[in-house]
């Protein structure tokens, strides 16, 4: 029966939650539903600090080992140089050994500080936004802006200040308590995560900003291609081409009448019309349309 039923699908009494994807806001409608998996989707702060963090800590890391080991190699075979070419080879094959392998092992030791560092951090910042929109949904801006749509996060609106603060004073204090720093150190530390944290979330903050300008950018200019679109706007003569067109209009052709009509005149009488000297057909034709208004008034 079992088996059956798992062939089939699920059973009629318990109709399965719809799930489309990773992100909450897609998935259900209710603020506090039992199903909601926030915690599958992986914000983009943590996948782009977290590798930074590890690959500056490992240069660090590394530098600081070869220099390290290079001066202990020194200072242990100070008492014995060599004298021989095939003994300074030796000395400096081995002496590059040593320095390679320790900056290896310090770079290590460093990446995975400092990116377990990040990662704790970025953990503490974007818990701390969920948590803040969740307990306290009325605390955020009324003018914030939009978060990035691209940038993937447990919040559902933008970040705010005060997330990274806490994050960074929040991480501080515990490290500092695990390490038994004393109280100068420790208030130190915490004055430093305080502002770091503060400078993360300020930087997400401008993100959102600039992408929110540039949003606005490209659906204006995609609105105002659509409108062109629609309705193309004539294109506007040129200076030349508006005097071409008054000179043709102003020189009438031997043989033609100003008011566009096709009746043709030969030289003489094309040239006395224009000249206003009267005569031929044309001063003709106008006595007879001065008589056909005449007659109708």
């Amino acid at each position: 029966m079992a088996t059956q039923n798992a062939v089939a699908g699920p059973s009629k009494a318990r109709d399965p939650v719809p799930v489309k994807g990773y992100n909450y806001e897609e998935d259900f409608e209710e603020p506090d539903h039992p199903q909601k998996r926030y915690y599958i989707t992986v914000p983009s702060t943590m996948l782009a600090s977290t590798p930074m963090a590890a690959t500056i800590g490992f240069f660090l890391g590394a530098r600081r080992g070869a220099v390290r080991a290079r001066l202990r190699f020194l200072a242990e075979n100070a008492h014995r140089q060599p004298t021989t070419v095939q003994g300074w080879y030796f000395y400096t094959k081995t002496r590059n050994y040593r320095v390679f392998f320790a900056a290896c092992k310090y770079g290590a030791r460093y990446a995975l500080g400092l990116g377990a560092a990040a990662l704790a951090f970025t953990t503490a910042e974007e818990y701390i936004g969920y948590t803040r929109e969740k307990y306290f949904p009325k605390a955020s801006d009324a003018f914030a802006t939009p978060k990035d749509p691209k940038r993937t996060s447990w919040r559902a609106g933008p970040p705010h200040i005060e997330d990274g603060m806490l994050a960074g004073s929040l991480l501080t204090f515990f490290a500092g308590l695990a390490y038994r720093l004393p109280n100068p150190l420790l208030i130190r530390g915490v004055l430093v995560g305080f502002t770091l944290g503060s400078i993360f979330s300020g930087g997400l903050i401008v993100q959102d900003k600039l992408a929110y300008s540039i949003r606005m950018k490209q659906a204006a200019d995609e609105a105002t291609e659509e409108v062109l679109d629609e309705n193309p706007v004539p294109a506007r003569p040129t200076g030349a081409e508006l005097e071409n067109k008054a000179k043709e209009e102003d020189a009438l052709a031997p043989g033609a009448m100003a008011d566009g009509s096709s009746e043709e005149l030969g030289w003489i009488e094309w040239a006395m019309h224009k000249a206003g000297l009267g005569g031929g057909a044309a001063d003709t034709r106008d006595q007879a349309d001065k008589g056909d208004k005449g007659k109708k008034a």
